[in-house]
């Protein structure tokens, strides 16, 4: 198969927040892949595909989190059973020029976590 990815991805586990729109309700969940078009996460809670959700990532080199609107490209459990923790996979919809160059130097940095 084909991959179909633009950017590179880091895998990655950095802490992060995010709230379906437009409730706003926040939950905190970790990265486990970042490029320059999205990013996948790993929470508790299943989100349908095509849902936009708000995002606050926090990258290590900035003291303020980066944050977007992105939207919910697949969601699968990590097991069949119906609890357990589920991964997203969402791309970037609305994220400012300046936050995109930051997640775009933390992916190409060498120094990555």
């Amino acid at each position: 198969m084909e991959d179909r990815r633009k950017f590179v991805r880091l895998d990655t586990q950095l802490p992060l927040h995010y709230g379906l729109l437009p409730s706003g309700v926040t939950q905190a969940a970790t990265s486990k892949e970042l490029g320059g078009g999205g990013l996948r996460l790993v929470t508790q809670e299943h989100v349908q595909p095509e849902s936009r959700i708000w995002i606050e990532l926090q990258l290590p080199e900035r003291p303020l989190p980066v944050a977007f609107v992105a939207e919910v490209v697949w969601s699968e459990r990590y097991d069949l059973k119906a609890v357990g923790p589920v991964e997203l996979g969402v791309r970037f919809l609305d994220i400012s020029h300046d936050d995109l160059q930051v997640i775009m130097r933390h992916v190409s940095s060498p120094s990555s976590p």
